[in-house]
């Protein structure tokens, strides 16, 4: 919904309204002859000469109020003077007794402070006034209702309701002295009216207007009444009332153009409320017209306020946005920026220019250029309005929306309800635009939604909907928009009964308010759509899917979002209706939209940004396709090229592109370029903080502390993408087909695509996962092979009690896994013996070299697996050297058997003989021969080798001598990783239980913190005896590690438990160690799944290194070395625990 598009206010003339008022009080009062000729009153008339002691002084005191009338005295000091004269002559007379003359003076005297703007004098004297005036006229008289109107003007600018109440006064002796039809008091229904609506108290606002119109019509069409109809008609397009609204701007008009003076000005704002008019009512064409009628007309005007006209063309830029003619906007908003924006006296109105900017860019779906403008935008309002203002609201709302379309749905939150907790506290002080409040309650409730809070969504819906109904006319199309939003929350929450009544209605609104194509007419087709989609009208659906489709095409630029969400719906729709090749041509169409948002992202945003957007925004397309292709491929020969090629495309893109981004970032930085090298210091000293940070107690501050450090580093890596002079976001991916990967396949060899698809009948239920397949071979296309469901192998990967999953110890579990995620493929593998697997979800998980089959045995007996994070990795074959081509001069750097300095978390073993297990912070024996067969092997062929154990194993050290990659990596020591804490109970419980760093790195949000290595020293921190001094703490996340620079190591070894466990993100991989060390630029990873005996650990690596320095291929050296293993520890727990990612 459109935010900050102004629909101007009331017209009124404060100044006017006074002394239209002044005017009747001077009259009725100015001396004795006069006033009882007009005063009207239900007591008998007062004798004013019966209480002189002469005629002469009453015919005085009624000549000097007479000459201080404003209407013939019109500077207030000598119109003082004359009064204070009057006075002084009456209480010379009848000194401080009632008197209807004592009385006039202190009126008179009142409203002339009022117009000297001394309210402190003034307001005391027409209390005065009233007191004696309620002695005088016990039954109420004109005199005391135009001192009510006037202590309403004292009181309503600093006590509103008391204004209120004094004018309520005013009009309740109207009543009485049956004075409803006198025009005089025509301003002051007006005035009633809109202090009323000022205090947002709206009940009767309506009457009092129409009231005040019909007075003021007895005065004749004079230009008076040309105003009050342009103002009322203002007031009542604001609300909506377009049909009022319409006929009293025209009637205003002709008035206007019948007075012999100059009256353009006035014309020209009568017609843009009138174009504004036919805007609100869809008639874009009409709507134009007017527009450049009422831009001609000002520009006619000599002097006429540049400011003024640009804030209309602002408008027209507005009407032309949702009219999808966006170069006319742009040319619009553009130009207005270009000449408003350095000037100081109209930093208002280029806040307005700002924020239709942003609106304008995201509505292109231009999303960089848009928030560029966002922020902008909250500065400029907080700049011009101040804090807490209506325009800041507003602001943040726009702000709300922007994070809503990039899926970052906890600030769309965080924005939208510092939005509606402004506009909550000044809804009852500043008038806020109904369409404002409307749109911010209705998009909070969607950001809820989505981010599961489907019951707060609810509630703040059915708010948003009596809200809608009250301040919207049932015909408007604001109206069908707003039903539109909220019956795709029904759809979702599976209420279709309101979902259909919303949705006719709303279609009812916009069939009849649009001939041309416009945004709310598309938006109410699409909704229709979906509706009819889901509740089974397949062919009322596929009818509004086209109609909505075409209009998009003609509305919005190629690839925006909601031509790609409508692709989606419509390919969903053809593939149940049975056309599976048209529906292919539409999934197509849409995965160029999806791959070219991602080009975008790339280009602007930080990777934490780029995995919420892809998460939220265009995983759901991913998903749709791939339900898509695993149900129909057998319908279509070309359904599984197209589906290889979407996951070459998208599986784990984003680690991809980070990691190729922070290679360029190291080039640039070690150059000559100030700007790239202070960012990256930025963020390289935040990520460390935030590592600091991470095993610090928790606290609400601290919360906030972190909070506010993730969002400085996701800007600050944003900011870096945008200005490296020499980055351009990755798009060779992108022209990855599948046959390329296919020319690399050597005959006895096959790559799997292992893909998690997700089912959801809503979008804030929980998952249903099954699992397929993608099977490549040297000759042929591409196979989809169907597996199981996630449900079906949970019981098999689970961790049981003694922290080993079923598979690893009982072998008809073994098969049954087998079974479900190996045998489907079995046949499309004929004659492969080496295979490359890409897993994806849980499949990370297991170790496929332990499945067993009672045919065959153990899959590694019959298979050499690799493990890949994408087909992708194999093109590196045909690119990259042989791994010891390298130079000898480069070095292994070997960290192990850190002194840990504290004794240990988990109670040390005391059974005699048990190996110790690489999860509690003890000393590792078998790491210090380890890493010193490793020295031993690597001097053997020349390779200098650089060794951190016991206390030198720190922290800061490591990360000194890192600056400079080595070959080799190594790290023989303990891992650990903590899932995440789902319940908010559970996170509560561990606070309140321990403060140790350990049980504080459990509550973090950050995968990479939850993850890591310990390393010298790490002891004091982990059991909470002593606090972290900085962020060397002997804590080594994944998170630093993400930032040192791996580029061009061969290989980083973690001999450590669970260092290939993390947050499993589906079609991103694994969220941990494993993530980090790839964006640090590593080629491959050996890494364990679960917690192994430290002795064959050490066997496996001695076994290994051996292989692997002695010139065998990692992979290669790998396999043999894990043979050996076996021979001597037959339990897959020991041998399969590893795996190597990468070659």
């Amino acid at each position: 919904m459109l935010i900050g598009v102004s629909t101007h206010g009331s017209c009124r003339s404060t100044m006017r309204v006074i002394a239209i008022h002044l005017v009747g009080v001077f009259v009725l009062l100015a001396g004795s002859s006069v006033a009882q000729q007009t005063e009207v009153q239900s007591s008998p008339p007062v004798q004013y000469s019966t209480y002189f002691n002469s005629k002469r002084d009453s015919a005085q005191v009624s000549r000097l109020l007479q000459m201080a009338n404003p209407e013939h005295n019109d500077n207030v000091d000598s119109s003082l003077i004359l009064l204070l004269e009057a006075l002084e002559i009456v209480q010379d007379n009848i000194s401080d007794a009632d008197h209807p003359l004592l009385d006039s003076c202190y009126t008179f005297l009142a409203w002339n402070y009022y117009w000297k703007d001394d309210f402190e004098t003034g307001l005391p004297i027409v209390d005065s006034a009233l007191g004696m005036s309620h002695r005088l006229y016990p039954a109420g008289h004109a005199i005391t209702i135009d001192q009510y109107i006037l202590r309403g003007k004292f009181l309503e600018d600093s006590e509103p309701e008391e204004a209120k109440h004094s004018l309520d006064s005013a009009l309740t002796m109207i009543q009485r002295l049956q004075l409803q039809t006198d025009p005089k008091y025509a301003n002051l229904y007006y005035d009633a009216a809109f202090l009323r609506w000022d205090l947002g108290q709206l009940e009767g606002v309506d009457t009092l207007l129409v009231h005040s119109l019909a007075l003021q019509r007895k005065t004749g069409r004079s230009i008076a009444l040309a105003r009050r109809l342009a103002d009322l008609a203002w007031y009542f397009l604001a609300y909506f009332q377009l049909d009022t609204a319409k006929v009293w701007f025209q009637e205003s008009i002709v008035i206007l153009r019948q007075d012999t003076l100059d009256r353009r000005s006035e014309i020209a704002d009568a017609l843009h409320g009138l174009a504004l008019c036919s805007n609100s009512e869809g008639d874009v064409v009409a709507a134009d017209s007017l527009f450049t009628k009422t831009i001609a007309l000002y520009r006619s005007i000599k002097n006429i306020d540049a400011q003024m006209v640009s804030d209309i063309e602002v408008d027209v830029a507005a009407v032309k946005v949702r009219a999808g003619k966006f170069d006319e906007a742009g040319e619009i908003l553009y130009r207005a920026y270009g000449e408003w924006k350095d000037s100081e006296d109209a930093q208002a109105h280029v806040s307005r220019i700002v924020r239709m900017l942003s609106y304008y860019h995201m509505e292109r779906g231009e999303y960089a250029e848009a928030e560029e403008f966002i922020y902008e935008d909250i500065e400029l309002s907080r700049a011009v309005y101040g804090e807490n203002t209506k325009n800041e609201a507003i602001a943040f709302a726009s702000a709300g929306s922007y994070f809503s379309e990039r899926g970052r749905f906890d600030e769309a939150i965080y924005y939208y309800e510092e939005a509606r907790g402004i506009i909550d506290s000044i809804y009852v002080i500043e008038p806020v635009s109904q369409l404002v409040v409307l749109s911010i309650y209705e998009n909070l409730a969607a950001a809820y939604y989505y981010s599961g809070y489907v019951d707060a969504a609810d509630s703040i819906y059915t708010e948003a909907l009596d809200f809608a109904h009250s301040v919207l006319p049932d015909s408007s199309p604001e109206l069908a928009l707003s039903l539109a939003a909220q019956c795709k929350f029904y759809i979702e929450y599976g209420n279709l009964t309101k979902a259909g009544e919303l949705i006719a209605h709303a279609e009812n609104i916009t069939r009849v308010s649009f001939s041309e194509p416009h945004e709310i007419a598309a938006k109410v087709l699409h909704g229709a759509a979906e509706y009819h989609a889901v509740a089974g009208d397949q062919e009322e659906a596929a009818s509004r899917y086209r109609e909505a489709m075409e209009m998009f095409q003609i509305l919005y630029p190629p690839h925006h979002d909601l031509l790609i969400l409508i692709q989606k719906e419509y390919g969903e729709l053809l593939a149940e209706q049975g056309k599976v090749q048209q529906a292919s041509e539409y999934y197509e169409q849409m995965l160029e939209g999806v791959y070219y948002r991602l080009r975008e992202s790339f280009g602007f945003e930080g990777e934490g940004r780029q995995l919420a957007f892809m998460k939220n925004v265009l995983k759901p397309n991913l998903n749709s396709f791939s339900k898509f292709c695993v149900h129909h491929h057998q319908e279509s020969n070309e359904l599984s090229s197209q589906y290889l090629n979407a996951l070459l495309k998208l599986k784990g893109a984003i680690v991809n592109e980070t990691r190729r981004h922070r290679e360029v970032v190291m080039r640039t930085v070690s150059k000559d370029d100030t700007v790239a090298r202070r960012l990256h210091a930025r963020l390289t000293a935040i990520r460390e903080r935030q590592a600091y940070l991470a095993t610090h107690p928790t606290s609400a501050s601290l919360d906030q502390e972190r909070q506010r450090i993730r969002e400085n580093a996701d800007e600050i890596d944003s900011q870096l993408r945008r200005i490296l002079s020499n980055y351009r976001p990755h798009t060779s991916r992108q022209h990855v087909e599948w046959t390329d990967i296919q020319k690399t396949l050597k005959a006895n060899e096959a790559v799997i695509e292992f893909t998690a698809i997700e089912h959801r009948r809503h979008s804030t239920q929980k998952a249903e996962v099954e699992y397929a397949a993608v099977v490549l071979r040297p000759a042929g296309k591409p196979v989809i092979v169907k597996l199981c469901k996630e449900r079906d192998i949970l019981d098999f990967i689970e961790t049981g009690p003694k922290g080993q999953a079923a598979y690893l110890v009982d072998k008809q579990a073994a098969v049954e896994l087998y079974n479900a995620v190996w045998k489907p493929v079995d046949s499309v593998l004929q004659g492969a013996t080496s295979v490359f697997i890409a897993p994806d979800g849980l499949l990370h998980r297991i170790a496929f070299s332990a499945l067993y089959t009672n045919e065959s045995g153990y899959l590694d007996d019959v298979l050499h697996i690799g493990y890949i994070t994408s087909g992708l990795q194999l093109l590196r074959r045909t690119e990259a050297s042989n791994d010891n081509a390298r130079s000898n001069t480069s070095t292994a750097f070997l960290v192990g058997n850190p002194d840990y300095d504290a004794a240990p978390v988990y109670p040390k073993r005391t059974k005699k003989g048990a190996d110790p297990l690489r999860g509690g912070w003890e000393r590792l024996p078998g790491t210090a021969a380890e890493i010193s067969e490793i020295k031993k092997l690597s001097e053997e062929i020349g390779l200098p080798v650089l060794t951190f154990t016991d206390g030198d194993a720190r922290e800061d050290t490591l990360k000194v001598v890192l600056q400079q990659p080595p070959r080799i990596l190594h790290f023989a020591t303990h891992g650990y990783f903590y899932p995440e804490l789902i319940s908010e109970e559970e996170k509560h419980l561990l606070v309140q239980a321990e403060r140790s760093g350990s049980a504080q790195l459990r509550l973090i949000d950050n995968p990479l913190l939850r993850s890591g290595l310990l390393l010298a020293g790490a002891n004091r921190i982990w059991t909470g005896k002593s606090p972290a001094l900085n962020s060397n703490d002997g804590v080594l996340t994944a998170l630093e590690i993400s930032r040192m620079n791996l580029t061009g190591t061969e290989l980083v070894t973690l001999s450590a438990c669970q260092t290939a466990l993390g947050d499993v993100r589906n079609g991103e991989g694994i969220l941990g160690l494993q993530r980090a060390i790839q964006v640090a630029g590593a080629d491959a990873i050996l890494m364990s799944l679960w917690r192994i005996p430290d002795t064959p650990t050490a066997e496996l690596m001695a076994a290994f290194y051996e292989r692997y320095l002695g010139g065998t291929s990692k992979l290669e050296a790998f396999r043999e070395a894990r043979k050996e293993i076996r021979a001597r520890y037959p339990s897959p727990y020991v041998w399969a625990a590893f795996k190597l990612l990468g070659e």
